[in-house]
């Protein structure tokens, strides 16, 4: 009788009476060598720059195929689909490439696969035409209900001990409502920047440290607004304010504001030659000076201004960036739009307000 090969490991199977003499020999392939190898044995292949490969498959000789632990390097230009006999059979899989892309091991039944992402390990098996994990685990769905997480980064990409790049708490549900306590006796670093660096996208609630007011401030919905004066010595019992205000700054309608006297109303910028130009919006531009966003300022000129502008008029800084802005009519509002000529020399000349709406009041004391 001939031989035949057993369907998942592709074992020699002697028929009655054959190899006589010489069947130890096969024996040996089976137990010593092919057994092994899918019991313990470890295949590192490279897939250096492909999207597809077939693992090798033999019947009674070594193969890809067949072991145990298979480890695949190289620096991939996408995902890579990796196609395996279609038999039964568990696969330690690791993902050892380059690139970031994973790896979809499946079956010539065309099967569904399972992806391996970069950088992990994953126990899978086949039933002959899919593929499945081993488990439930699931590196991008992870919920940490305690312990210690050890230089892992939540967030991110770059793994830093310690470090969250976005921690966001949540309700389950609508009836409830959970706290953050931060134990300890230390403090909590907020962002810091300057009113130019404030979001530009704000969600109600975030507050930060501005350093161009020396004061925190929080988004209410609709403005920044100071949360305390800078230097606020709040042990001796005094609180103190800043007597320079020199930025614009607007009260929010139906409230009232109070300030410890004297207070000055400083010019932040000096006035400077401005090119204008005309279009749907007006660029400003200013040689060495970038404006904050919020900032007032007047037109002046020798000659005239395109259509759409006015000397005495105050407008808003928007869209500050490098020495180039636009304007508006209101703070924070919809960019001037210009047509027509222009002739002599502009200049802009930066103010300092402070707005009462009607109905609020700003005490000075």
């Amino acid at each position: 009788m001939s031989s035949t090969y057993s369907t998942s490991l592709r074992l020699q199977l002697m028929g009655t009476g054959d190899q006589s003499g010489t069947w130890g020999t096969t024996t040996n392939q089976n137990l010593g060598t092919l057994l092994e190898q899918a019991i313990t044995g470890y295949q590192s292949i490279s897939i250096n720059g492909l999207t597809s490969y077939s693992l090798t498959s033999l019947n009674g000789v070594t193969d890809q195929s067949r072991n145990a632990v298979l480890s695949f390097t190289g620096t991939l230009p996408g995902v890579c689909t990796v196609t395996a006999p279609a038999v039964q059979k568990t696969y330690i899989i690791n993902n050892a490439t380059s690139g970031g892309y994973g790896i979809t091991i499946n079956t010539t039944s065309s099967g569904a696969g399972v992806t391996v992402p970069a950088g992990q390990t994953y126990i899978v098996y086949s039933d002959s035409t899919n593929f499945y994990f081993a488990s439930n685990f699931n590196s991008s769905a992870v919920n940490i209900t305690g312990g210690t997480i050890d230089n892992t980064t939540i967030g991110s990409i770059t793994p830093t001990a310690g470090s969250f790049t976005t921690l966001t708490a949540q309700t389950i549900a609508a009836a409830s409502a959970y706290n953050i306590t931060f134990a300890g006796t230390g403090a909590i670093t907020l962002p810091t920047g300057t009113t130019a660096q404030e979001p530009t996208s704000p969600a109600v609630g975030m507050i930060r440290y501005n350093t161009t007011i020396g004061s925190f401030e929080g988004y209410n919905g609709s403005s920044w607004g100071s949360i305390s004066g800078g230097g606020n010595a709040t042990s001796t019992g005094l609180w103190q304010n800043k007597q320079i205000i020199s930025q614009s700054q607007t009260i929010s309608s139906g409230y009232s504001s109070s300030s410890a006297g004297p207070i000055n109303l400083a010019t932040p910028y000096t006035s400077s030659s401005v090119t204008i130009t005309i279009g749907s919006p007006t660029v400003f531009s200013v040689t060495g000076s970038t404006y904050a966003a919020g900032t007032t300022m007047t037109l002046s000129t020798t000659g005239a201004l395109p259509t759409g502008l006015s000397t005495g008029t105050t407008y808003y800084v928007i869209n500050s960036a490098s020495g180039a802005f636009n304007l508006s009519a209101t703070y924070n509002g919809t960019a001037i739009n210009t047509t027509g000529t222009q002739s002599g020399v502009q200049t802009v000349n930066p103010t300092v307000f402070v707005t009462v709406p009607a109905g609020s009041r700003w005490v000075i004391l």
